[in-house]
Order: C-alpha cells, then sequence, then structure tokens
C-alpha cells in the first residue's frame, strides 16, 4: 500500500515532468468537458432533460471518454493523499461526485441531464499552478494576480451555471411549473451586471430557488472578493 501511495504521489506531484503533464491534461479535458457543457447549453432548442440515447449524442460520447479520465485521475489523487477524509471533501473531489457520476447514469437511462456539468468551470483556479509550471509567471505580484483573475472567472461562471440550471427547472414545491426560459450566456450577463451593482433590470430571476441563490451569491463572493483584493494589495 505505501508503495502504491508512493507511485500515485510522484505521478500527480507538480515536481515531476509526469505529474506536470497530468495537471496541464487534467485541465486541457476539463475545460473541454466545460465546452461540451456550453455547446449544450447555448443550444435553440435545449432542455435540462432531454431523452437522448447515448449512441446517437456525440457530445455524451466525448464528455464520457473525459469523465473515464477523471474518474481513474480521482482514483490516483485518493491513493495519493495522506488524509483521506479530507481528500472527499476538498472541492474538486466535489467536482468529481457532481460531473462523474451522471454521464454513466446518463447511459443507463437513456436521458441526458445538462445538470452541474458546469463545475469544471472551477478548473480555472488551477491556471496559475500550471503557468508557474511553464515558467510563465515567476514573481509573486504576477502570481497573485493571475489567482485573482481566475477565482474570479471561474465563479462568475459556476454561479452562471447555477441561475441557469436553477431558473429552466423551476420550482420543486411548485411542480416544476415556473420555469424560466433563459440562456447561459444570458445568465452570465446578468451575474455580471449584478455583481457590478449596475442592475439594468432587463434580466432577472424569477424562481425562488433563483433569488435565494442570488442572495447569497451576493453576499459571498462580496466577502471573497473583498478579501482577496486586500491580500492583493499587499503584494
Amino acid at each position: 500500500m505505501t508503495e502504491a501511495k508512493d507511485w500515485a504521489g510522484e505521478l500527480i506531484s507538480g515536481q515531476s515532468m509526469t505529474g506536470r503533464i497530468l495537471v496541464v491534461l487534467v485541465f486541457i479535458l476539463s475545460i473541454g468537458s466545460l465546452v461540451i457543457y456550453f455547446y449544450d447549453a447555448s443550444h435553440p432548442n435545449f432542455q435540462v432533460e432531454t431523452c437522448v440515447s447515448w449512441s446517437d449524442s456525440p457530445s455524451q460520447q466525448i464528455d464520457l471518454g473525459f469523465n473515464i479520465f477523471f474518474l481513474i485521475y480521482f482514483f490516483i489523487r485518493f491513493i495519493a493523499a495522506s488524509d483521506k477524509v479530507w481528500f472527499l471533501l476538498e472541492v474538486y473531489s466535489f467536482i468529481d461526485y457532481f460531473t462523474i457520476p451522471p454521464s454513466f447514469v446518463a447511459i443507463y437511462l437513456e436521458r441526458n441531464w445538462l445538470g452541474l456539468r458546469f463545475l469544471r468551470a472551477l478548473r480555472l483556479m488551477t491556471v496559475p499552478d500550471i503557468l508557474q509550471y511553464l515558467n510563465v509567471l515567476k514573481t509573486s505580484s504576477s502570481i497573485r494576480l493571475t489567482q485573482l483573475l481566475s477565482i474570479f472567472i471561474s465563479v462568475c461562471l459556476t454561479g452562471a451555471g447555477f441561475i441557469h440550471v436553477l431558473e429552466n427547472s423551476g420550482d420543486p414545491f411548485k411542480n416544476f411549473a415556473n420555469t424560466h426560459r433563459i440562456t447561459y450566456w444570458d445568465c452570465v450577463y446578468f451575474l455580471l451586471v449584478t455583481m457590478s451593482t449596475v442592475g439594468y433590470g432587463d434580466i432577472y430571476c424569477t424562481t425562488f430557488l433563483g433569488r435565494l441563490f442570488m442572495v447569497f451569491f451576493i453576499l459571498g463572493g462580496l466577502v471573497r472578493f473583498t478579501n482577496l483584493s486586500t491580500l492583493q494589495g499587499t503584494y
């Protein structure tokens, strides 16, 4: 078991060439999976849940291939983790929980759920690490600035995904009868305008869950980015 742990640790270590290549590959495939989500969510006649056979959906097939790789990478990380419990509670572990299983379940049910695949956007937070591996970022100020930008972009894309799925699904206690048809990119626009405190009012949440999410998102976002901006100012 110790040998397997050492092997897995070396395989994913950013100090080794193999580890760096693997981290970059995971990032590229995560972005690929995110692009597939963008494609599915931007389709003119998209539905949150569709009855599409896996064999008739190229996007599902490609995404399944990505998720098989992510599943293998998850087990490698699990073996290498010193604290297994803490590993299971990591952000990137939760991303895998919510994105990998639906891809396999869709094959059995022959139903495609748009779901929480937008969570792959959180992988953008690894951009600073990757750029350091490639020797692109060398100063502490550039690293902190890149971290700030990557967190901002990933959080905005993820928040827009939550709004998108909540609004297009409707409230469960209203039998999902109050669905609000809104595109993913309209959600991105709405989120940015709202976070900037401009709030034109041309796009807004109509479901209770969508509004509730926005309340907590704005409060959490203000606290988060205030702390990050303060920390950035110290460099």
